[in-house]
């Protein structure tokens, strides 16, 4: 059997904690969780990159592709880095490759390495290949003379 101060304890609970009240409490937090998805849908739909709630400093995006100088010809498997950064990819079967750089790097000192065997290296700086809008950088390689190893 309880006791008395067991009892009011348990009513209490009920009191406070009763079916309705836990249901409309569910059902406030869902339309305030609905309110800021739907404020940064509005938001990424009118052209709004980033997100409101995050604190941390933008990435920096760097994009192109690697191309063959004399034949056209996409590059595949070309390294790709940011000195520096220590940042890296490979590009793929397109010649395509994308580097994200480190919240808060200055791109304007940024310098791309591109190699490949069989291609002479480039070492470029982004900003002086790329307009305004940030359009994609393309980098061609030309390819090393041949030498003969027997002379």
């Amino acid at each position: 059997m309880k006791s008395t101060a067991e009892n009011r304890q348990e009513g209490s609970a009920k009191a406070l904690f009763s079916r309705k009240t836990v249901l409309v409490l569910a059902a406030i937090g869902a339309i305030v969780a609905a309110f800021f998805a739907f404020q940064e849908v509005i938001l990424r739909l009118s052209g709004y990159e980033e997100s409101l709630y995050d604190d941390s400093p933008a990435r920096v995006q760097i994009s192109g592709t690697v191309i063959d100088k004399e034949t056209l010809v996409p590059v595949a498997g070309a390294r790709v880095g940011a000195k520096g950064f220590d940042v890296h990819c490979l590009t793929d079967d397109e010649g395509s490759f994308s580097l994200t750089l480190p919240a808060g790097s200055d791109t304007s000192e940024a310098l791309i390495t591109v190699e490949k065997n069989g291609y002479n290296s480039v070492s470029l700086k982004p900003a002086e290949y790329s307009d305004s809008e940030g359009s994609k950088l393309e980098v061609f390689l030309s390819r090393q003379a041949a030498s003969n190893a027997f002379e």
